[in-house]
């Protein structure tokens, strides 16, 4: 059997959410010199104290094993235990060991106040990566795997805000969208009812929230082929998302790509189009300001050769110029959809294909994917070059070419 050898890890983060420090010292075990991340975890069976209902942290059956990192969180399995693992918990492991152990003594009123704010920062730091996660399992197709970033979400929300509150309407929305991905329309049902509730209880509601609601009841009337009824959905997404942010904000495009797709369903193939061309020119504006910003920050280093590589994407820190996990993933799979409608239509031509390849290559650039980004850059040049009219968009795949040139050639992919 393997021992685990318990060790002091000093964590020192900075909570996206306020910008602010997060004091952390976490226990990281490890298994015969082994650290956890190259281990499949060890489960024990669970000692509960008397009177204690230990539950599944997914099922809320009764928990017959524990996480050994954390050691406070429950599972009814091991299946369960490596679907949350794999799902949420390894972001938040180190997190939950502080959360969830005995405060220090605390010798005066301003120290019982810095733990409790701390505490705060901690619950809200894993609220914000739990909600990512499952945004990005959504857009990969992953269902399954947003419904435990999704609950993880949801029981620190309520930690925070309470069970009825507006604050935790976002997690219903992912477990509503992960059921329908699943077929499970009346489980996606319940959960956007809730969410709905709470939205029409609270009158000063933001819009942007009112937006992810629509979408959400777009896509469930969409999944039962009400598309009437899905078209009404989708525009008020459009129009909430437009007066939170604008109509030509990413936020926006997807109210813009759903909308296209039931057009699409009833055949009116000219709608869909225009609705895409929409969608593409607002990712092609959003990642083209931030490769002319990596650009202007390439031309901006010193000329050594050493100086000229670009870091690697693991080494890359967060940074104006890159895109969060959610972001990243929901431009992957929008683009990436419509270049492959695009595609099936027939004869490849300028018009249909010159927006989604030189997209591609401008997101692929920016995940430091050269091989994939110089691909689709040489596609654009091959089908601009008897259309003088996107000459402009050339240049710009011949000026993205010049940079990927210049990149590390370890990150081409």
């Amino acid at each position: 059997s393997r021992h685990i050898h318990v060790g002091i890890r000093t964590c020192d983060i900075t909570c996206p959410v306020l910008g602010t420090r997060l004091d952390l010292v976490a226990r990281q075990p490890q298994f015969d010199g082994h650290d956890l991340e190259s281990t499949d975890m060890l489960l024990n069976p669970l000692a509960a104290p008397k009177g204690v209902k230990l539950q599944c942290e997914l099922c809320q059956k009764p928990a017959h094993v524990q996480c050994t990192n954390c050691r406070y969180t429950y599972y009814c399995g091991e299946a369960h235990q490596r679907e949350d693992w794999e799902a949420i918990h390894e972001r938040i492991c180190p997190l939950v060991t502080v959360l969830r152990a005995p405060l220090p003594h605390a010798s005066s009123e301003e120290e019982r106040k810095h733990h409790k704010y701390q505490e705060g920062l901690r619950k809200k730091h894993i609220i914000k990566v739990a909600i990512q996660e499952g945004r990005r399992f959504l857009y990969e197709g992953r269902p399954s795997l947003a419904i435990p970033a999704a609950l993880e979400a949801l029981k620190f929300l309520t930690e925070v805000y309470g069970g009825a509150d507006i604050q935790l309407t976002p997690a219903y929305l992912i477990l509503a969208e992960a059921a329908i991905g699943l077929g499970k329309l009346r489980e996606a049902e319940q959960y956007l009812s809730q969410a709905q509730w709470s939205v029409l209880q609270t009158p000063d509601c933001e819009p942007w929230l009112k937006s992810r609601l629509h979408r959400n009841l777009g896509q469930l009337e969409a999944a039962r082929n009400n598309l009437a009824q899905a078209r009404k959905h989708f525009a008020e997404d459009i129009y909430q998302s437009s007066v939170a942010y604008s109509p030509h904000a990413v936020q926006t495009s997807g109210g813009y790509y759903h909308l296209g797709g039931v057009f699409l369903r009833e055949g009116k193939h000219d709608i869909t189009l225009s609705l895409h061309d929409q969608v593409v020119a607002i990712w092609q504006g959003h990642l083209g300001g931030l490769v002319r910003s990596l650009q202007e920050s390439h031309r901006a280093q010193p000329r050594e050769p050493s100086a000229m590589q670009l870091p690697r994407s693991d080494a890359t820190p967060p940074s104006p110029m890159t895109l969060e996990t959610a972001e990243r993933a929901e431009a992957s799979h929008v683009l990436h959809s419509i270049r492959e409608l695009r595609e099936q239509a027939g004869q490849p031509s300028a018009e249909l294909l010159v927006g989604p390849y030189h997209t591609l290559a401008l997101l692929h650039c920016l995940l430091r994917e050269t091989a994939k980004s110089e691909g689709y850059a040489r596609k654009v040049l091959q089908l601009c070059q008897d259309s003088p009219d996107y000459s402009d968009i050339a240049a710009s795949a011949e000026a993205l070419l010049q940079l990927l040139a210049t990149l590390d050639p370890g990150t081409q992919s």
